[in-house]
């Protein structure tokens, strides 16, 4: 499940390794599509693309949401697929009315079951926040969820447990 799914990288690359792990089984191979892949994503014109890049690589538009994943009735609707893996790379913020990116890891891990596994990818800021929001969002990360891993590029790769 990626909730800031953009044009759809993260729900490509598991689609294309859960199939792959399926070896030719086709009833496993549309269990896949229809249930196991959930994307939401905000932007109409980026949305066009995720739809577009999903059908090319073999799905057409199961499970992905067009709209805000702190959207109720979207939320409603993907926690009925009991996702168990999460993957995002969240818009990172640019002005001060933007969220925040732990706010979408938050939303991220809110929709995923217990003892599931998030993957995200954000401004190494978020990891070294000593004041503010960015600092209360990262405690209540950490106060409610395991963080199991830091790997640090340019950016921060947080590998969270719910």
């Amino acid at each position: 499940m990626d909730n800031c799914a953009g044009t759809g990288g993260f729900l490509i690359s598991a689609m294309q390794k859960m199939v792959k792990d399926s070896a030719g089984d086709n009833v496993k191979e549309s269990e896949i599509k229809r249930k196991q892949i959930i994307g939401i994503e905000l932007q109409d014109d980026i949305f066009t693309l995720l739809c577009s890049n999903m059908y090319i690589h073999g799905d057409g538009r199961s499970n992905l949401y067009k709209g805000s994943c702190f959207d109720d009735k979207i939320i409603e609707e993907v926690e009925k697929f009991k996702a168990n893996a999460g993957f995002l790379n969240p818009p990172y913020k640019n002005d001060r009315k933007d969220k925040e990116e732990l706010e979408f890891v938050l939303n991220n891990l809110s929709l995923l079951e217990k003892g599931s596994k998030c993957i995200a990818i954000v401004p190494m800021s978020c990891a070294l926040a000593g004041k503010g929001k960015r600092l209360e969002l990262k405690e209540k990360l950490l106060n409610t969820h395991t963080l199991e891993a830091v790997f640090q590029c340019r950016m921060s790769y947080f590998l969270i447990q719910k």
